[in-house]
């Protein structure tokens, strides 16, 4: 093999080579730029998603508000309810001591209304009873849905915090800062 055919190899190696290598760095660009936009994607997800966890807590927060003041309002209704109650009762009660002079036809009236009251009471006591339980029932509810509200809240969080740290080392291997990720070949 003479110096010229050589030289002619070495060329057409040298040629080949660089062609391989120009090939390689077109694919890899190619991936790169795949890799790209599945990053853009998965930043607009990331996105949506953190939008959706900050959007459903503030539901949350609102219908929680809503139940805590409707609570309120309905102590308040049934403080005045028993005030009302009791004002009645301690005018029945003055109306019943100016009436203790009467006679016994009074007597038995006066006993009448007794009773209807004793058994008013009775009545208004189950009621309240009833009212009560209700009562206790929503309370019961209300600290359920926080509970679930606050469980929610925490695995946002924490899934907020795993996709934070995955964006990091999709940023961080684009980046070529060495950290591992798709993007280097």
């Amino acid at each position: 093999m003479s110096d010229e055919e050589r030289r002619e190899r070495q060329m057409e190696f040298i040629l080949n080579l660089q062609a391989e290598l120009t090939e390689k760095m077109l694919q890899a660009e190619k991936r790169m730029d795949q890799a790209d936009k599945r990053m853009d994607r998965l930043e607009r997800v990331l996105l949506m998603a953190i939008r959706a966890g900050r959007r459903e807590r503030r539901e949350w927060r609102e219908h929680y508000q809503a139940l805590v003041e409707a609570q309120m309002r309905a102590e308040e209704s049934a403080e005045r309810y028993k005030q009302e109650w009791h004002e009645r009762y301690n005018a029945l009660v003055e109306a019943q001591i100016q009436s203790g002079a009467a006679a016994e036809r009074d007597k038995q009236e006066w006993r009448e209304r007794y009773n209807a009251l004793v058994e008013a009471q009775i009545q208004s006591g189950a009621a309240a009873e009833r009212d009560k339980q209700e009562w206790r029932e929503r309370y019961n509810m209300l600290v359920e849905s926080q509970m679930q509200t606050e469980a929610l809240t925490r695995r946002n969080s924490e899934d907020i915090g795993r996709l934070e740290r995955m964006v990091e080392r999709i940023v961080t291997g684009r980046n070529g800062d060495g950290a591992g990720g798709e993007g280097k070949a």
